[in-house]
């Protein structure tokens, strides 16, 4: 088996099965997307970093040949944080786990992570229970409480004292690809390859509302600021806002040519900033559903969109390789952020709003001073 390492785009439909067919010829690892930072790693040994495709190439060695041969059952995450990007680290996680392999070795009761020689980091809990790999996850407004969704097509919630499951939330009819707290904690909301959007009651977990419209897998959902909207996102290249007490429709919000990839509602709640696959962010304005601005400029898909904590300006990343910050007041471009080597996948604000993150699948995070760049 050759060693080289050739970098190669996949589509989210690809799997493990036929990355593990090339990775015996040699032609590449895992997909380029896949060593974006969502995750990072180190060596077992904690003498420095690695690359997710070092880990992918570890956890293979580790396989013998019947454990190789089940990774055709394997199915790679493809839209996590619905940002459409396989990531590295849980494409280790289903190969070891399928296949009974041992990557980390477990000591004292839980999976370690060796940040540097001596000085070992203990997983707090381990929180079992889905039957395929989990696509998205979220803390609870109070921090008490975590949800996950995942593609054997439900929804979990844990208890994070005790890593014990508080509701298993079962109704979407294909995949979960993402769950979002309600601003109380009092609610979820999923969103599904079934192209539904569901409402759940966190106490009891009960069905709340099934919120049906969409044409095509709903790749993003995001409650308002108040809790009483929420706006998904869809392959079907809509936006659409639901009331969440009655689960009708407020607005269809139609204007992008290809799927649209995140939506999100600035701080005050009266825009929506959505990214799409045909290289634009569009705002809208929640109460008409009229677009207010078009922002162009990417050259290629617009995997994420972000306000700032002031609402005065979004930041966007892109499968260009750049970082994009806009006025929301004007729709212009306040700043081309260059430097990423390879797609972006996210970008996120400070808190105070002066610096932005962004992560991509060069194996970098940046941050960037907006302040002096504005």
């Amino acid at each position: 088996m050759k060693n080289a390492f050739t970098p190669k785009k996949y589509s989210p439909q690809d799997t493990t099965a036929q990355l593990e067919s090339e990775f015996q010829e040699g032609s590449t690892t895992i997909p380029t997307s896949a060593s974006t930072s969502h995750s990072s790693a180190f060596k077992p040994e904690g003498e420095d970093s690695v690359e997710p495709k070092d880990l992918w190439k570890a956890a293979y060695d580790q396989l013998d040949e019947t454990q190789k041969s089940m990774l055709s059952t394997v199915e790679v995450p493809t839209r996590p944080n619905s940002n459409g990007a396989p990531q590295a680290i849980d494409v280790v996680h289903t190969v070891i786990e399928t296949t009974k392999g041992q990557y980390e070795q477990y000591q004292n009761g839980g999976p370690k992570i060796r940040r540097s020689k001596g000085d070992d980091i203990n997983v707090h809990k381990v929180l079992e229970g889905h039957e395929r790999s989990v696509n998205a996850v979220v803390f609870s407004p109070d921090g008490r409480s975590v949800a996950s969704a995942s593609y054997d097509g439900t929804v979990r919630l844990w208890d994070t004292a005790t890593g014990s499951q508080q509701q298993k939330l079962e109704g979407h009819e294909r995949s979960a690809l993402t769950v979002v707290f309600s601003p109380d904690g009092q609610s979820v909301a999923s969103s599904s390859d079934d192209g539904t959007v569901r409402l759940w009651d966190t106490a009891t977990g009960t069905q709340l509302q099934k919120l049906e419209g969409h044409e095509d897998s709903v790749n993003t959902v995001v409650f308002s600021p108040d809790g009483r909207s929420v706006a998904s996102g869809s392959l079907d290249g809509t936006i659409r806002l639901w009331d969440t007490t009655t689960g009708s429709q407020q607005q269809k919000l139609e204007g992008h040519k290809d799927s649209v990839n995140t939506a999100v509602f600035s701080p005050d709640g009266r825009l929506v900033a959505s990214s799409s696959d045909d290289r634009t962010i569009w705002l809208w304005d929640t109460t008409t559903g009229s677009q207010q601005k078009k922002l162009e400029g990417h050259e290629d898909s617009v995997w994420t969109v972000v306000f700032s904590p002031d609402g005065q300006s979004v930041a966007s990343g892109s499968n260009d390789g750049t970082v994009r910050l806009w006025d929301t007041t004007t729709g212009s471009q306040q700043k081309k952020l260059e430097g990423h080597e390879r797609s972006v996948w996210t970008v996120v604000f400070s808190p105070d709003g002066q610096s932005v993150a962004s992560g991509s699948n060069d194996g970098t995070v940046r941050l960037w001073d907006t302040v002096s760049i504005i």
